[in-house]
């Protein structure tokens, strides 16, 4: 048996991988094979992932055709837990679903309430209401008994979010959540509701999953093969409560951790988006940079930053040339490629960026600035720095 292969035993897997690409690697594999199986490129697939941005990026990523083995993603749907439950659920016929207005409203009107509560002295901070509303949302999703636990816990804290959750949850009544949503899906397939137009199931690296649809997933589990995709972070211990938690989701089903080899993680970087990414990664490099050139500055090795801004190259066109690896060469649309030419016909002369690159070397420059167009940038948060400084030097300055 090859390492991580797909088997159609009716009992479902549960794959131990690397996150990252083998992780999506997985994820192609498992589609192509549920396809297959069905003998219909057209069968549907159901994807269960733990996030809409994970979802979206796993989407891209293989529908970029960079990914080995992968195929089409036609009919294929990517959902997360709590949207599987919204689909699966027959509609309450009256009551609406909960909205966020009406949570915080509901909130709110709690708080007010409650005058001589545990909460009173900060009822009217936005930041009380913030974390009043995700406490619920998280205690939508679990047991009864879960909450009954807390509601009699020796914290009077904890007694009192669980009781001012119970109070909100009084006043939306005619409102269903997502523990309703969850339990209604749940006894729904547990008395017989199809599950084939779901197709193929695949549970995608998911890592937190509320009771509530965690009850979900076992009666799909129970009905319908499910392969589910588990990733490893090589933190013995982090792996072992991942698989453990994916093995209750789904009990019968065959374990393969021959592709779980483990990964190196040297740093975790927290990212609000994709381009706050970016920016905690330039930061990183430039105080990588920095420290470098520090710490090699006795034995005569300088280090350099090249900040080129935008170059007239054929980059737009890159694709063009991009390795069988990746997917193969492919060609923009025409109306699209002249716009990309156009744009980067703005930027600057190579030749003239890579001789003030060399120049900067030579003089053991560590910024190395090809483009004086932000100049306007730095300057504004120059005296940004320098206002700062001001400030503080007024506060402190010596009587």
């Amino acid at each position: 048996m090859a390492a991580g292969a797909i088997h159609s035993a009716t009992d479902g897997e549960i794959r131990v991988v690397p996150y990252g690409r083998a992780a999506t690697s997985a994820l192609a594999e498992a589609i192509v094979a549920g396809k297959g199986a069905a003998g219909d490129l057209l069968a549907p697939v159901t994807v269960i992932v733990p996030s809409n941005v994970a979802g979206l990026s796993a989407r891209r990523l293989l529908g970029s055709g960079r990914i080995d083995g992968g195929g089409g993603l036609v009919n294929v749907a990517f959902v997360t837990p709590s949207e599987l439950a919204a689909t699966l659920a027959p509609a309450p016929p009256d009551r609406a679903p909960l909205t966020d207005a009406a949570l915080v409203a509901a909130v709110r009107s709690q708080l007010a309430y409650e005058r001589e509560g545990f909460f009173s002295p900060v009822a009217g901070h936005r930041a009380t209401e913030e974390a009043l509303c995700a406490v619920y949302d998280e205690l939508s999703g679990a047991h009864h008994a879960t909450i009954d636990a807390l509601a009699t816990s020796l914290s009077a804290r904890t007694r009192a979010v669980v009781a001012t959750a119970r109070a909100v949850r009084a006043r939306l009544t005619h409102t269903i959540d997502k523990r309703d949503v969850a339990k209604a899906a749940t006894a729904h397939v547990r008395g017989g509701a199809p599950v084939a137009r779901l197709g193929t199931v695949v549970l995608y690296l998911l890592t937190d999953v509320a009771p509530t649809l965690g009850d979900l997933l076992r009666e799909i589990a129970a009905r319908t093969p499910v392969t589910a995709i588990v990733g490893c972070t090589g933190e013995p211990a982090v792996d072992a409560m991942s698989l453990e938690a994916m093995v209750r989701l789904v009990p019968s089903a065959r374990v393969d951790a021959a592709a779980a080899e483990s990964i190196a993680i040297t740093q975790v970087i927290s990212a609000g988006d994709s381009d706050d990414e970016v920016r905690c990664v330039l930061r990183d490099v430039m105080a990588l940079a920095d420290a470098a050139r520090r710490d090699w500055r006795d034995a005569g090795v300088g280090v350099s930053i090249l900040c080129p801004g935008m170059v007239d190259t054929n980059l737009y066109n890159s694709r063009a040339h991009r390795q069988d690896d990746y997917g193969g060469a492919s060609a923009l649309p025409p109306e699209q490629f002249e716009k990309a030419k156009a744009f980067m016909a703005q930027g600057q002369d190579p030749g003239l960026t890579a001789s003030l690159c060399l120049e900067g070397i030579e003089r053991g420059e560590f910024l190395i600035i090809a483009d004086p167009s932000i100049r306007r940038f730095a300057e504004v948060r120059a005296g940004e720095v320098a206002q700062a400084l001001d400030i503080v030097d007024t506060r402190i300055a010596p009587a």
